[in-house]
């Protein structure tokens, strides 16, 4: 009878899958801007916004050549308006051109800062976070034919209120200029122009600050009052 050889029993080891520690996926933002013929000023806000905005979209209304060039320069998409075009209409134009997923409108006057950007891009992380689970939920519950939770609406979409700070004067005010690229935002009264949409809206702060050189009385009126 033939002897058995002792067997080493090995304990399997456990395969603990690594734990995910990517960083949410950034979001995209289109930066949509009004340019009259302001050289100086267009090449400060397109220096402040170039390395944060995914595309730039400006709406010329009887610009120089020089003016052009510079926009060249940063990779913008420039779209040519007639001068007597009102910034309302100009406004809802260029925001058609938009492609990523948030859209931001400046005017050259404005400023966006490197330390303000970092504020509002994890801002923006948090609210697609947000939206992501909720197509997510709207799946599984059609699945089980059950109702979205409250709260989970899919059909709210999201805008968000910045400060606006003169740099000259330490004026302030918070306005709405980041909203979701849906289709559905717009710009409505010639003066003074309003952010109105088309679905429910949910308004959302965010600390970030845009810094403006020069003031204009319709650059302190708040926007989206009707939201």
């Amino acid at each position: 009878m033939k002897k058995q050889k002792n067997k080493t029993h090995q304990a399997k080891k456990l395969v603990v899958p690594p734990e995910n520690t990517a960083e949410p996926a950034r979001a995209t933002v289109s930066v949509c801007i009004i340019a009259k013929n302001e050289k100086d000023n267009l090449r400060r806000c397109l220096s402040s916004i170039a390395d944060f905005a995914d595309e730039i979209i400006i709406a010329d209304a009887g610009s120089t050549v020089a003016a052009k060039e510079i926009a060249g320069e940063y990779g913008a998409k420039v779209y040519v308006f007639p001068s007597a075009a009102d910034d309302c209409a100009a406004r809802n134009e260029i925001i058609k051109y938009a492609t990523k997923e948030f859209i931001m409108w400046l005017d050259a006057t404005d400023e966006f800062r490197e330390e303000e950007q970092k504020i509002l891009s994890a801002d923006l992380v948090s609210i697609k976070e947000c939206i992501l689970l909720r197509k997510e939920c709207g799946k599984m519950n059609k699945i089980l034919k059950q109702e979205m939770p409250e709260g989970m609406n899919q059909d709210v979409k999201y805008i968000i209120r910045l400060g606006v700070s003169d740099i000259q004067t330490n004026n302030y005010v918070e306005q709405f200029r980041v909203f979701e690229n849906y289709g559905g935002f717009y710009f409505i009264n010639k003066a003074q122009e309003q952010i109105a949409s088309k679905a429910n809206v949910r308004p959302v702060s965010s600390m970030a600050k845009i810094h403006t050189s020069a003031i204009q009385q319709k650059c302190f009126e708040v926007f989206c009052t009707e939201l």
